[in-house]
């Protein structure tokens, strides 16, 4: 492994498109890197098995929300679970 890849212990990261894809990928490395993770996904499944691949990697849970960004009437009601279990 690289000695200049950044750490992002204590850091908040907001991943979307979580449960698949590139997305998944980040989620995966960003644990690995120590981040506090927000994954957003439309797939309750999937993010529920993303949540404890991100334990197993880190021994942090991530905040999963599933939302399909593509449906306006979805959006209010994930932004305010983000913000509900938010201390920052």
């Amino acid at each position: 492994m690289r000695n200049d890849v950044r750490e992002f212990s204590g850091l908040r990261v907001l991943v979307t498109g979580a449960s698949s894809g590139i997305g998944l990928l980040l989620c995966k490395k960003f644990a690995e890197r120590g981040a506090d993770l927000v994954c957003f996904g439309r797939c309750s499944k999937k993010l529920e098995s993303l949540d404890k691949s991100i334990r197993e990697l880190s021994g942090k849970s991530a905040q999963v929300i599933s939302v399909d960004f593509r449906e306006p009437a979805e959006l209010v009601p994930a932004l305010e679970n983000l913000c509900s279990h938010s201390d920052r």
